[in-house]
């Protein structure tokens, strides 16, 4: 009997990965569950493996999943995550840079006390402590060493990544604002939500602003650098989408383009050549070369988005959400 449930689960979480005839397809993976206790039906986050061969999948049945894209199952199941209920808000899984090891971390600084290691091959966990604790964590994790928040006057927190205390505070933006954190760690931008109409970019280290960017009568929808740390792309209200040089801070061009909405959660691709944007109207990803936006449409059962990533290639954007939703569509 113990292994007719074997083959019937291995079944269902292969179930999604037939392929349609042209791209893009679309890959759902089944395996986390619903659980009675909780009112928290979704996968809060997914990341891809280096090599792009595997995903690893945070649900709130209290689970770390790694996921095999090529055998179309789950290949690891990392169960009995010691979190209370709303503390697995936030909280993600990333690989190692070798791609040999999955690390689960909340998503907010100093909150580091339940970070937790396993080996991505054999499934046994090496390591629970602080980060602190882990000398070589930053070496092996792509992990930022600071994290920003803003709080409810509408200040910018930077924060240390290990301990969780606040380096700094920076700026007063008029209301909530969508801190952006460049990947060089060096500068923050403001944008978006309830923020005013300027978006401003800050010094890191000093705290000083450097710059406002462009005009505009209502707030951007959003900002996000690069990943090579050389432009800044907002999503704008009047239906384009501005290219910033981060060295002169000069727009390099606009596309006549309606991208992205308020809340969505923002994705650039590894290789540089696509934005992916998801909420509760679907998922846009923007080709910035050709300026064409694919839209994806999402099962009707999915009213909130809790995270969006590429693929290492570009070729593949996943998307998790409520009611243990986790997919990955093949753009091409």
């Amino acid at each position: 009997m113990k292994h007719v449930v074997c083959v019937a689960f291995v079944l269902l979480l292969s179930i999604g990965f037939l392929q349609a005839a042209d791209p893009p397809y679309f890959h759902a993976l089944r395996g986390h569950r619903m659980l009675d206790d909780s009112v928290m039906h979704y996968v809060n986050s997914i990341a891809f493996s280096p090599d792009g061969k595997k995903v690893v999948t945070v649900g709130a049945d209290r689970t770390v999943r790694v996921w095999d894209l090529e055998a179309g199952k789950a290949w690891g199941i990392y169960s009995g995550i010691e979190l209370h209920k709303w503390e697995a808000v936030g909280t993600s899984a990333i690989f190692s840079l070798n791609g040999k090891k999955v690390a689960l971390v909340p998503s907010r600084p100093g909150q580091w006390a339940s970070v937790r290691i396993w080996d991505v091959e054999s499934g046994k966990e090496l390591q629970r402590s602080t980060v602190n604790a882990m000398e070589s964590f930053f070496d092996e994790f792509p992990m930022p060493r600071k994290g920003i928040r803003w709080d409810s006057g509408g200040m910018v927190q930077i924060l240390d990544a290990e301990s969780g205390n606040v380096l700094r505070t920076i700026g007063a933006p008029t209301g909530r604002a969508f801190p952006v954190l460049s990947p060089d760690e060096k500068m923050i931008v403001t944008a978006g939500l309830e923020c005013d109409t300027t978006v401003r970019v800050w010094d890191v280290e000093s705290g000083r602003e450097l710059r406002k960017l462009g005009e505009r009568e209502r707030p951007a929808i959003f900002a996000i650098f690069s990943p090579d740390n050389k432009k800044l792309v907002t999503a704008e209200r009047d239906s384009t989408v501005r290219f910033w040089d981060v060295e002169s801070w000069e727009e390099l061009k606009k596309l006549e383009i309606s991208f992205g909405s308020d809340g969505d959660f923002i994705a650039y691709s590894p290789d540089g050549k696509k934005i992916a944007s998801a909420g509760q109207g679907g998922i846009q990803v923007l080709d910035i070369e050709s300026r064409r936006v694919q839209k994806l449409k999402l099962p009707d059962s999915v009213l909130n988005i809790h995270s969006v990533a590429f693929s290492p290639d570009g070729k593949k954007v996943a998307v998790t959400g409520d009611f243990t939703f986790a997919g990955i569509w093949v753009l091409e």
